[in-house]
């Protein structure tokens, strides 16, 4: 067996021949593992890894990496599922759980998120979404609408959004349930040091879980996650021509407008009343996953790095550029600290 010491000088040569999206992971029981970020897959062995590098399903998806997620002008996070690879204090969120007491959370502009919307050739309906990343040394735009709703980046550990109480049972936890944090919106594991964002309302300053949590408490999702739910929201607040498509079923206005009671937070909707709703929640997970693994085959080729979702096959691919698209939505992003 490999020392961890050759695993690691194996990791640094890959990485140093421009590999920058190959990791070395920790499992629950101590034993590394190699994975590959654009192929979301994990290797117990060097020899079955290396073959995968050389392999046809991975040279397409690192093509698809290079030109969506690693631009020269890259997301500045890592939230080990899709993301990998001096600023001044602008705002504070008044009264939620910092390091498991009440408190003011203090937050950091780092760069704006771009949506954009690809209508079909027959204009019949909307069959792309995507977030292109602009961080703050970029100008403002001031003819794009600022979105209502803010992202808030965070290194997760263990008590972020969490009361005291809960904090001081957490301090006695096994390292396996450490890494047994998971993401409601893809149900992967969140691993300590990883990035999470949270949703601000820029109107209140307030974080949307807070409408209907008075304890500070938030939820939190992968930051890549997130993004994409915005992305969905995106759509339903232009009544949802996709989701119609797709799930051949018409949200009701009724459900629509529960979303917005909720604040877009998708945790916070799931704890409604209404089975009918939160399945519709569940129903949006599914489509956001569907599209997310269809954009890696059937992306845009942008000038900056991007996220996005597509609801069209392979076959639909289109090389030209997307840079005529004008952006709908300019969605701020924030650091914070908690």
């Amino acid at each position: 067996m490999e020392t961890e010491d050759s695993l690691r000088d194996q990791l640094r040569q890959l990485k140093e021949s421009g590999a920058c999206y190959v990791q070395l992971r920790r499992s629950d029981q101590g034993l590394l593992s190699w994975r590959c970020l654009p192929c979301i897959e994990t290797f117990t062995n060097v020899t079955d890894f290396e073959h995968h590098l050389n392999s046809d399903v991975h040279i397409n998806l690192q093509n698809f990496a290079c030109n969506t997620l690693l631009k020269a002008n890259r997301w500045p996070f890592y939230d080990s599922l899709i993301f990998g690879l001096g600023i001044s204090n602008d705002l504070e969120v008044k009264n939620v759980l910092c390091y498991g007491d009440m408190g003011d959370m203090k937050l950091d502009f780092i760069g704006n998120s771009l949506i954009f919307r690809k209508f079909s050739e027959d204009e019949s309906g909307i069959h792309k979404m995507w977030a292109e990343w602009r961080d703050k040394s970029y100008p403002t735009m001031q003819d794009v609408p600022l979105h209502d709703l803010s992202l808030i980046n965070f290194k997760c550990n263990l008590t972020l959004g969490m009361p005291a109480s809960t904090f001081k049972e957490l301090q006695q936890i096994s390292l396996y349930d450490l890494y047994h944090r998971s993401c409601k919106l893809c149900d992967c594991p969140i691993p300590p040091g990883c990035d999470v964002s949270t949703i601000l309302n820029n109107g209140s300053s307030m974080l949307s879980c807070s409408y209907h949590n008075t304890k500070g408490m938030y939820h939190l999702f992968h930051t890549s996650c997130l993004l994409n739910w915005m992305l969905m929201m995106e759509e339903l607040s232009q009544g949802g021509p996709i989701i119609q498509q797709r799930r051949k079923q018409k949200i009701s206005p009724k459900h629509l407008a529960k979303f917005q009671d909720y604040h877009f937070c998708p945790e916070c909707c799931c704890t409604d009343d209404d089975e009918n709703f939160v399945l519709w929640v569940f129903r949006l997970r599914d489509l956001i996953v569907e599209g997310r693994m269809k954009w890696r085959t059937c992306y845009e080729h942008l000038e900056n790095s991007s996220i996005g979702l597509s609801f069209r096959s392979a076959g639909h691919q289109s090389h030209a550029t997307a840079q005529g698209n004008a952006p709908v939505k300019l969605l701020r992003i924030y650091q914070g600290y908690a």
